[in-house]
């Protein structure tokens, strides 16, 4: 009678064992978009037949992932679909996928990366990451001339239009203009008659305190043509939550 107790027992350790395990998504809970952030999926007992898939929600850009395999989008269009199937991809030895995410500026609320193991058609082990998206601002800026080209001695008006894409408020909003070298400075106008400071070839705009999503201020330069050729006008805007000047462009012809 003793072996057949002794076999009983291991039968059922073994089958308990196969099952215990699901897979595990781990990496940052709180969000901010337009950061990157890495996530681990583990996936045990990984076998030579299985598929393993990691839904990405839509809301969210696939910038890298660690394994090769194929990104699809998913029937209803609403999550990424990352597979790996073990007949292309070796997971040893620590039988895991590292990916790369980061939430798109508009993005804010609550997500979950989810994973799977497939084996013959049938979803068998499964983990998912609850995520929070707090939300953040990206400020824009956009430029454009009035006239172009535009004939010496004549004016053009370089209008700066300044717009938060993001999904939170931005806060001490700075805007400023480098005028061309071909143009002389004529005058400057801010939103609700905010002041201005001019220093040689650069117009500084005082601070806009708030801006709230989806909203958007403009700024007119008025300058005048002086040398014949291309000029360019540059806008820029930086505010609290970004390091880093935001720059824009505007070519303008003279003649």
């Amino acid at each position: 009678m003793k072996p057949i107790r002794i076999a009983a027992v291991l039968f059922v350790f073994v089958s308990l064992s196969s099952f215990a395990s699901n897979v595990e998504v781990k990496g940052a809970k709180i969000l901010e978009a337009n950061k990157e952030y890495v996530y681990t999926i583990k996936a045990p007992d990984f076998r030579r037949s299985d598929t393993l898939k990691i839904y990405v929600p839509g809301s969210f850009n696939v910038l890298g992932v660690s394994k090769k395999g194929s990104v699809t989008k998913s029937p209803d269009k609403k999550n990424f679909v990352l597979a790996f199937k073990s007949s292309n991809v070796n997971l040893k030895p620590v039988n895991e996928v590292k990916v790369k995410i980061s939430p798109i500026g508009m993005a804010k609320g609550s997500y979950s990366i989810r994973a799977e193991i497939v084996r013959n058609s049938k979803a068998l082990k499964k983990g998912s990451l609850r995520l929070k998206i707090i939300g953040a601002p990206v400020v824009k800026v956009g430029i454009y001339d009035t006239e172009d080209p535009v004939k010496t001695g004549q004016e053009t008006t370089y209008v700066i239009e300044v717009t938060n894409r993001g999904s939170a408020a931005a806060t001490n909003i700075k805007t400023g203009f480098y005028l061309p070298k071909q143009c002389s400075f004529v005058s400057a106008k801010a939103p609700n008659g905010a002041k201005y400071q001019q220093e040689r070839e650069t117009i500084g705009f005082l601070a806009t305190p708030i801006l709230k999503p989806k909203k958007r201020v403009a700024y007119k330069v008025k300058c005048k043509a002086n040398i014949k050729g291309s000029a360019a006008g540059v806008a820029f805007v930086t505010y609290d939550q970004n390091r880093y000047p935001v720059f824009e462009i505007e070519g303008t012809s003279i003649y």
